[in-house]
Formats: C-alpha cells, structure tokens, sequence
C-alpha cells in the first residue's frame, strides 16, 4: 500500500502546486467535496472519509481500512467595480495629477482550481495516521491594465500548499484525540501601475510587479466525542502560519530609466520581502443520524483575522521621490482585519442504497472594514447555498459531487493607497459573487 499512497500523493503536490483562487477573505475551506456540497456543516464531527485528517485529525480513528480521496474544486468568482479612480504623483514637491477617470463595471474575478488529496492508514483498531495536501489560504483578484483601475491593481494573487501528516488515537469508546503538523508553501504577486500624468504621458507607464515566496510551519489538533452511535461532536484548532517571504520587484517602463524616456528600461531588486500571518481558526460542529436514512449536521468557525493588520513591502523598486535615481522604498497597505465567525448547518438524505443527497446553507463574515477596503481584496459579509450528491460505484469506491454558490454582499470601497511618490485614490462600490464545482473520489483498501 505504501507504493501507491506515495506516487498519489506526489501526484497532488504538484497539481497543487499552480493553485490561486478567492474566497471569503482569503480562506478556503474547500478542501472536499463533502463540504462544497454542505458549505461545509458538520465538517469537524462527520469524519467519514480521509480528509477529516485535516478538518479534524481526531476523527481518523473511524477509519477502518487504508483509504484515499481524491478530487478538486473549481472557483469561478466573479466581482465588478463601478466608481471613480484618481491618480496624481508628487515629485519635488511638486503634484503632477492624472486626473480622474470614472469607470463602470470593471471586472476583477478570476477562476481557478483547487486539488486536494487525503490518505489514511489504521496502524492498529487504537491509532490511525493520515496524510493531507491541501491549499487552505488563496487568493486571486485580476484587473485589465488597459483600464484606469491599474493604478490602484492588476494582479493580486495569494497561493498556498500545506503538507501534513496526521495522527488520530481513540482513547475509549467515546473519545479520541488528533494532531497534524503542517509545512506551508508561501507564493504572492502583487502588481499595479505607476505613471506620470498618464494621459498626456503615456510613454511614463510603468508596471511594477512585485513576487515573493516562503515555506513556514504550523500544526492542528482535535478532538472527537460520541455519546451514542447516532451522535459526534468535533472540536478542532488550526494554528496561525507566519511566513516571512522574500523575492524580487520589477519596475519596467518609463519610469524605470532615470529621463523617464525609455519605456524599454527596467528596475530590479532582488531582495523584495514581505511578513504575513495567516490566521489561527477554530471549528465546533456535530452531526446526529435522525434515522437510517436523515442526518442533521452544523458548525461554528471562528477565525482569528486580526493579527493582519497591514502588508508591508520591504525593498520594492520604484522612483525615487526626488528623482536622484531609482530607489527602493516601502510599500505599506493598510487592513485593520478583525476576527470573524462563519456558521454553517446541513442535512443528508439516503435516497437509495447507493444514492445519498446534501444541502446546506451558511453566513460567512468578512474581516475587511469600510475605511481600508480595497480593490485588491473587495470582501463583503456572505451567505451560501450548496447541493451535493454521493454515488456508491461499488463497495470500495463512492464519488461525491457539490456545488455553493455565494452572494456577496455589495461593498463601498472609498481608499487612497500610495507607494512612494503615487497616490491612487478609488471610489465607489464593488458587486462579487462566486460558484464552486466540487468532485471527489474515495477508494478504500480491502
């Protein structure tokens, strides 16, 4: 067994590898099908498949035979800007304004695939151990550069990997406890552009594109209890992940060249950085059989947002502001997030032996203020709606499908971010929404 477990899991580290996508803020829970189909409800007490190694650890010990899941979630996230966009750039004391430029319906959304991939292997009836790659943190908002938004963003884009081990051990009949250790890989672009009055300098527009990446630690931990054979309740704990990342920053174009005249020039630091914590989360959920066929199931997620409370970036190529040469500055972007619930509850129903349905329904709460809101990250409060279907193929292979759709609630966005010489003020409203397509297959080891 031990052959194909690591050639499958070798195969999901790297499709996992390209993934950037957008949820609420920036986490994503989509690390199953199960969920895709319920918004998640239940996820830390249901633990009927291999992926409860990374909802909940502690319930790997229902795991009775070695087992795999496989499978994917499709984002399609869609988000619009109407409002206005101002630009001017201070040299010597001296503002230089690009004016102001309405626009109307701008489109910042963007899709992408999320791969998951789980295993579990029962050591002995007691102790079970897992395994997990997943992308838990994700992040992708694109705005054409042909438009006056390019100036606040282009792309903006967060990519996570976490690999984790697991261990689940049943204490007793009604408990069991679980801990997995979590290696994360770090990779963000950040990109926008910079001119001097654009519209009767258009030779000036300059991109700066801004890469950086890290591997950094984190562990999870959880616990199972099961008052009756009908009934679980799951408490689990993601720890923060902070990953101090570096990279580079390019300033290409006009400005990059110290007349401004050669909009073939280029501007490199090689030794761009970033910090950025990732949020701690805890979940609490239960599941209860109504009979052989119904099932109730619902969860409460806090996650610790607050310890973001601005991205800063360090050694980023751009003008100096007082045109001696290029220089590198520091790009600070404000957030203030706070700490947010989300709260989910879902039902199942067996409709056949080999058939079973899901639903859900849930509130997710973005940690994103009125006052440092931006484009980059044009979060709102949101509800959802999710269905799903599971198809018994045969008595070691099921395959589980879902859809959730999220609406996104329409968000004020009035800001003013400035990198170095450039201030870039946007005003106006932003409208998201997004669907998730998610499907999973579960093979069990005879």
């Amino acid at each position: 067994m031990k052959h194909p477990f690591f050639r499958l899991s070798l195969i999901a580290l790297l499709a996992s590898a390209s993934t950037g996508a957008f949820a609420a803020a920036f986490m994503l829970n989509e690390q199953n099908a199960v969920q895709t189909g319920d918004f998640g409800a239940g996820g830390a007490a249901i633990a009927e498949d291999a992926s409860t190694a990374w909802f909940n650890p502690a319930g790997l010990t229902r795991i009775d035979k070695p087992q795999i899941v496989a499978g994917g979630n499709g984002i399609n996230f869609s988000s619009k800007f109407t409002g206005q966009v101002s630009q001017q750039v201070d040299i010597l004391g001296t503002t230089i304004s690009g004016g102001t430029q309405n626009v109307n319906g701008i489109s910042g959304g963007a899709a992408a695939f999320i791969p998951f991939f789980h295993a579990a292997y029962p050591i002995n009836p007691n102790i079970v151990a897992g395994f997990s790659v997943t992308t838990p943190f994700g992040l992708e908002t694109n705005y054409s550069p042909a438009t006056y938004v390019r100036y606040a963003a282009t792309e903006t884009k967060l990519s996570t990997i976490d690999i984790s081990p697991s261990l689940g051990v049943k204490l007793n009949n009604k408990f069991s406890l679980g801990l997995g250790v979590d290696e994360q890989r770090l990779l963000a672009t950040f990109d926008s552009y910079a001119a001097l009055d654009p519209i009767d300098n258009p030779s000036t527009q300059t991109l700066s594109h801004n890469v950086a990446s890290d591997w950094a630690p984190g562990w999870h931990i959880g616990g199972l209890f099961e008052p009756t054979n009908t009934t679980r309740i799951g408490l689990s704990y993601h720890s923060k992940v902070v990953h101090h990342a570096t990279g580079y920053s390019l300033f290409s174009g006009g400005l990059a060249s110290p007349d401004f005249l050669d909009p073939t020039a280029e501007y490199y630091s090689g030794n761009a950085s970033t910090t950025l914590t990732l949020p701690a989360n805890t979940t609490l959920s239960a599941y209860h059989d109504m009979n052989n066929r119904w099932a109730v199931m619902g969860s409460i997620i806090y996650t610790q947002w607050s310890v973001l409370n601005q991205l800063v970036l360090n050694n980023v190529a751009a003008i100096d502001p007082n045109l001696d040469t290029q220089g590198l500055v520091t790009a600070v972007v404000p957030q203030n997030f706070h700490n947010t619930w989300r709260a989910s509850v879902g039902t199942t129903y067996k409709i056949a032996p080999q058939w079973l349905v899901r639903t859900g329904v849930g509130y997710d709460e973005t940690p994103t203020n009125n006052t440092d809101r931006n484009l980059r990250l044009p979060d709102g409060d949101r509800y959802a709606v999710a269905f799903g279907a599971r198809y018994l193929a045969t008595k070691n292979t099921t395959l589980d499908a879902g859809w959730t759709h999220e609406f996104v609630k329409t968000v004020n966005i009035d800001n003013t971010t400035t990198v170095s010489t450039q201030q870039t003020y946007v005003n106006g409203h932003s409208y998201s929404n997004a669907n998730i397509f998610g499907l999973q297959l579960t093979y069990s080891f005879a």
